[in-house]
């Protein structure tokens, strides 16, 4: 239990288990455990882990490329652990009946670096599902991922999150979140493409909680009910220098839906988005809202263009 894992340059395809890890059952407890250069393909598992189930802290994959993984939870993987990192691998395909299509995180600081997520899917984190706070993603480049309920790509429960430098296209999930779903507090989404993505509550990503910042990013093109590019419920939100542009709401703000108190705005462009109801750009509400450099063209609505 305490000694440390090592897989290197292995294929770990068509296995199956009635329970967790279809391809690897591994429990190092308190000890890291590495895969790299590997290909994990076609696994399944009943529970948890379609290929890859493991405890341990400080687990690193590398250069790992998984598809066509099928598990209840955790397509690919399931790791319980703190300080996971995920760098430069590619996941496709992979499926989880409940929780994270291609992997499932539970602990704090996961760093996933330079990762591509495509055409994987579950009920919630169409790729990714994590528990745990200060989690940082960066580089992603994610398309094609749906859930059934929240976080096509990403579902992130926890504190202190970090989206940077990524990429989100044509994900989907039904109730929120069409590309990202967060629960927690005091996050940051900085210089991201978040461009055709669908979902009820945030077309493109769907907030739940205090104290986030959102700062160049280029948000287009997505479609939701509240909130057709962002959906906010939580307080002290800060919009600084984004673009948020043709988007659709089919209902209530076609950029933005922030229901909180204390709201800001600054230097934002809001131009060409729409909600058939109210707020062709910002539906706000809440008290203590702050306004300043904002661009708005040609924005619509039936009611309230911003």
């Amino acid at each position: 239990r305490d000694g440390t894992t090592n897989v290197d340059n292995c294929i770990i395809e068509n296995n199956s288990a009635i329970h967790e890890g279809g391809g690897f059952y591994i429990n190092t407890t308190s000890t890291p455990s590495e895969f790299k250069n590997t290909v994990v393909s076609n696994n399944d598992a009943g529970t948890e882990g379609g290929a890859i189930f493991l405890i341990a802290n400080g687990a690193l994959f590398e250069n790992v490329t998984s598809s066509n993984n099928i598990a209840m939870i955790g397509g690919s993987s399931y790791v319980k652990g703190n300080d996971t990192t995920v760098r430069n691998c590619t996941l496709d395909n992979n499926s989880a009946t409940t929780n994270g299509g291609g992997f499932y995180i539970e602990g704090d600081n996961c760093h996933v670096e330079d990762v591509i997520l495509t055409n994987n899917t579950a009920e919630e984190g169409g790729a990714i599902f994590v528990i745990g706070d200060s989690a940082r993603f960066e580089n992603i480049t994610s398309a094609n991922n749906t859930a059934d309920y929240y976080g096509g790509s990403l579902y992130v429960h926890g504190d202190n999150i970090n989206v940077k430098n990524s990429n989100f296209t044509d994900n989907e999930a039904d109730f929120g979140g069409g590309a990202i779903y967060v629960s927690g507090h005091e996050g940051k989404f900085t210089n991201n493409i978040i461009d055709s993505n669908e979902g009820n509550f945030g077309g493109g990503i769907y907030v739940s909680g205090d104290g986030y910042e959102f700062s160049d990013n280029q948000v287009t093109d997505n479609k939701g009910v509240f909130g057709g590019g962002i959906a906010i419920d939580g307080s002290n939100t800060l919009f600084t220098n984004n673009n948020i542009s043709s988007n659709h709401a089919g209902s209530m703000g076609g950029a933005v839906y922030a229901d909180g108190e204390n709201s800001n705005f600054i230097n934002n462009n809001f131009s060409h988005n729409s909600a058939d109801y109210t707020g062709g750009a910002l539906y706000v509400d809440g008290a203590d809202t702050y306004l300043d450099d904002i661009i708005g063209h040609n924005n619509t609505a039936l009611s309230g263009i911003s």
